[in-house]
């Protein structure tokens, strides 16, 4: 018996066919629409969650650049002034494309302003980046430090004095300002320890625990107890002392050679010249014996991956009116002449120790005017002659006669920490 479907049913069954295969291909590309789009949503969560480490690499990179410059002082370590008046700096995050651009506010205190790009969902050659950006207020820390500053013992022996003084102001010989603050994060007895006679003319201040040690006639305090008394006067100590310390960063690769010059008529062994270049290198360890001299003019760097020494009677010298930034991959002895900072202005003068740099000591026969910024390093201090400034190492000895003198307009010595965090619109 033979069955035979009319043209009308085959029609039917051909339509249902169609609508069934539509709608099965509705439902599978609403399925693989509505998968990308989760695709989508969970990868640009994760981008969006990512700028958030991107733009604490940005804070961080501002607050290093803070605390080594302050905040007068910006125009270093490849930051460049804007039309804006604020520093900028661009630094890659990673491997994959992520970076952010980081702005400093040079005001007291700074603002930082930090925004992150993410790699998107849709990464390709053209700018499919997630953004997000935070603005980061600052303050001064309560305990900033002026003049001695150490992660270990801060120790004074052979009767030598620190006080403060402004060099916008001058230095007045036997007048003692009381803002100079030795002030050590260790929390061991003796943490700052007087002997000899030493005094302090401001704050001694040492981490929870430690304590500051006196013998003999040390004092510290105000000018009428340490003319009086011994030992140390009721609030000027404190055990609070929570000084954060970072790692001194190498300030380029590669820059000019130190060379012979001549400036003023005169011939020098080194001769670094802004004119000629404010960026320079020497590779290895450089030693100025006899009667070597290295003259520094307008406002120049000097990185030396290895150590610094200097003997017999040879010096370093900075002219009237210029500025030398030192940056030390190895160890430094500066003996002989020591460091002539013919301006007297120790904002002119800047020692930086790599953490590579463990060791400096200073007995050169000149007035020492600058500041060391040198986190790992020992530094002792024994020369004859005062030190204008301030000193900032792993753990700082000063002996014999020598006197040192914070000078308070070095905006450097101020240390400033996250005072709030917001995010604002990229």
């Amino acid at each position: 018996m033979n069955i035979q479907l009319s043209k009308s049913n085959r029609g039917s069954v051909l339509l249902i066919s169609l609508v069934t295969a539509t709608i099965i291909l509705t439902s599978l590309a609403a399925y693989l629409i509505m998968i990308s789009n989760e695709r989508q949503s969970v990868t640009r969560s994760q981008a969006w969650s990512s700028c958030v480490p991107v733009m604490e690499a940005g804070v961080e990179e501002a607050m290093t650049q803070i605390h080594q410059c302050g905040y007068s002082n910006l125009g270093t370590n490849s930051w460049t002034l804007g039309s804006d008046g604020m520093y900028h700096k661009t630094r890659q995050v990673g491997t994959n494309g992520d970076y952010c651009m980081v702005s400093i506010v040079p005001a007291n205190p700074p603002v930082i302003y930090s925004e992150a790009f993410v790699v998107g969902p849709y990464y390709n050659s053209s700018n499919n980046y997630v953004k997000r950006e935070v603005r980061v207020a600052t303050k001064s820390s309560g305990a900033t430090g002026g003049g001695l500053v150490a992660k270990g013992s801060i120790t004074m022996k052979g009767g030598g004095t620190f006080d403060s003084y402004s060099s916008s102001v001058g230095y007045t010989p036997g007048v003692h300002g009381t803002n100079a603050i030795a002030i050590t994060d260790t929390n061991t007895a003796g943490a700052i320890s007087m002997s000899g006679g030493s005094s302090i003319y401001g704050m001694a201040i040492t981490g929870p625990g430690g304590t500051v040690s006196t013998s003999g006639n040390s004092a510290v305090g105000d000018t009428s107890w340490v003319a009086s008394s011994t030992g140390v006067e009721p609030g000027w100590s404190a055990t609070d002392a929570n000084v954060q310390f970072n790692d001194i960063s190498a300030p380029y690769t590669t820059g000019t050679s130190i060379s012979t010059g001549t400036y003023g008529g005169t011939n020098y062994t080194y001769l670094l010249n802004s004119a000629v270049s404010s960026q320079y290198y020497y590779s290895g360890n450089l030693s100025l014996n006899s009667s070597d001299v290295m003259m520094a003019v307008g406002n120049v760097t000097l990185y030396i991956t290895g150590s610094l020494s200097l003997n017999s009677h040879a010096y370093i010298a900075i002219a009237p009116g210029s500025s030398l930034k030192l940056y030390l991959g190895g160890n430094c002895q500066l003996n002989g002449g020591g460091v002539v900072n013919m301006s007297g202005i120790p904002a002119n003068f800047s020692l930086y120790g790599l953490p590579t740099c463990t060791s400096i000591s200073y007995g050169g026969g000149a007035s020492f005017q600058g500041t060391v910024n040198a986190p790992e390093a020992s530094f002792t201090y024994g020369a004859n002659s005062d030190a204008f400034g301030s000193f900032t190492a792993h753990d700082i000895t000063i002996s014999g006669q020598a006197s040192v003198h914070y000078d308070a307009a070095l905006g450097a010595a101020v240390v400033f920490t996250v005072a709030n965090w917001n995010e604002i619109a990229p």
